[in-house]
């Protein structure tokens, strides 16, 4: 049975941000270190902007090692957890849900941060979807067999499995619980920019006008790498 939203008290997010000098190395061929990094920033920017205008949530959380996110963090008044020393993605995502279990949280979003095209509405049909504790909620990456979006109630109902095949691996950790995973498809947040093609289908899409990450890859000439010849179809007002 579906949860009334309105009865999910203590609904956070949580963000893990890997260390910006490691980030979206997939673009390395065609992004400098540094341009990468004011991408992961501004991609941060978009998914904090949406998430601190849902009302459906709590509080948001970030967990990281980076001093630059950190000042983020501050900046949109999320909570900082500080990733344990040597930590991986899941072991980073885990220790945080922990704690975040020890504040009383029950219900946990965890989102990647270059989902720069999520939208308030996004959370709320998540939730939507979302049954009553146990459960699980996922929302698949559109180019890939990722894991964009995951709801657990409570946080660490199962363990996380990020990596090469996560969507899958999160169905079957909910099957062997007895969980019976909700699978939602949400193409504003199946987006995320990984690769070259991934960056063409943001410039191509309409959602991306007035994004943090649109206006990092013009302003700061990200895109001219990507796209040496050709302007991204319905952007040609933005090309100078």
């Amino acid at each position: 049975m579906p949860v009334n939203t309105n009865t999910m008290t203590e609904t956070w997010a949580l963000i893990p941000i890997k260390r910006l000098d490691t980030a979206k190395t997939r673009l390395s061929p065609v992004l400098t270190r540094h341009q990468r990094q004011d991408l992961t920033l501004a991609m941060a920017r978009d998914v904090l902007s949406c998430l601190v205008d849902c009302e459906q949530l709590t509080g948001i959380a970030i967990v990281s090692a980076d001093e630059k996110v950190k000042q983020l963090c501050q900046a949109f008044e999320a909570l900082w957890i500080e990733e344990p020393p040597g930590a991986d993605l899941n072991v980073a995502i885990t220790a945080a849900a922990r704690e975040l279990m020890v504040r009383s949280v029950q219900h946990l979003i965890c989102l990647p941060v270059d989902i720069p095209l999520i939208r308030p509405h996004d959370i709320q049909t998540l939730l939507l979807h979302h049954h009553i504790a146990p459960a699980v909620t996922l929302a698949p990456a559109t180019n890939s067999s990722g894991t964009n979006a995951l709801v657990c109630s409570p946080p660490t109902v199962i363990p996380f499995c990020y990596g090469p095949d996560s969507l899958h691996q999160h169905q079957r950790n909910a099957s062997r619980v007895g969980i019976k995973p909700q699978q939602i498809i949400l193409p504003n947040i199946g987006l995320d920019l990984d690769t070259v093609q991934d960056i063409e289908q943001l410039l191509d899409s309409p959602s991306a006008q007035g994004t943090h990450t649109l206006q990092a890859l013009l302003t700061h000439h990200l895109v001219e790498p990507v796209y040496s010849k050709t302007k991204p179809k319905g952007f040609d007002n933005l090309w100078t």
